[in-house]
């Protein structure tokens, strides 16, 4: 226990995954980290109140346990990376997944396996693509709710995050 992080809002070892907000941010808004998997979070990304973050879930199998009375193996881990200039609004929750630079995840919007293009905005359960930034005209364009490409390891991996 004495590895795992004392504070209430993260659960894992909090100095395994790569954050650059301090940890008062993340207890003042009340906002749940999940440290057991690869977790990349930007000095320039912002947080509103109540988001949750996992880098962990359970693999399930057809074996029943006499044990938990589960059907449940080994925590397996997925990356998380919130990348610069982010906007992740409030009650969204976030697994494997990568939010690209400059989107904006939508109030209560459940981001699963899939991977958030650069300057664009997700709304919804599950997250589709609702706009983008039309870098000539200097402003946001609707979209009536894109699929998203499907999140992978390899493409965790291409952003290079940790050494």
């Amino acid at each position: 226990m004495a590895e795992e992080s004392i504070y209430p809002v993260w659960r894992g070892r909090w100095q395994d995954a790569r954050i650059g907000l301090p940890h008062g941010y993340f207890t003042q808004r009340s906002i749940r980290l999940d440290c057991r998997g690869p977790l990349y979070i930007s000095a320039k990304a912002h947080l509103s109140f109540d988001v949750k973050v996992y880098t962990a879930t359970h693999r399930v199998s057809a074996k029943w346990s006499e044990g938990t009375g589960f059907y449940t193996e080994d925590v397996v881990t997925r990356p998380v990376a919130i990348l610069d200039h982010t906007w992740v609004g409030s009650e969204a929750i976030l697994y494997n997944c990568i939010i690209g630079e400059g989107s904006i995840v939508a109030l209560g919007t459940v981001v699963r396996s899939v991977i958030v293009p650069a300057m664009s905005i997700v709304a919804g359960n599950p997250a589709r693509l609702v706009g983008v930034w039309d870098r000539t005209l200097q402003e946001w364009f609707g979209l009536s709710g894109l699929p998203l490409e499907r999140m992978t390891k390899e493409a965790y991996e291409s952003l290079q995050l940790h050494p």
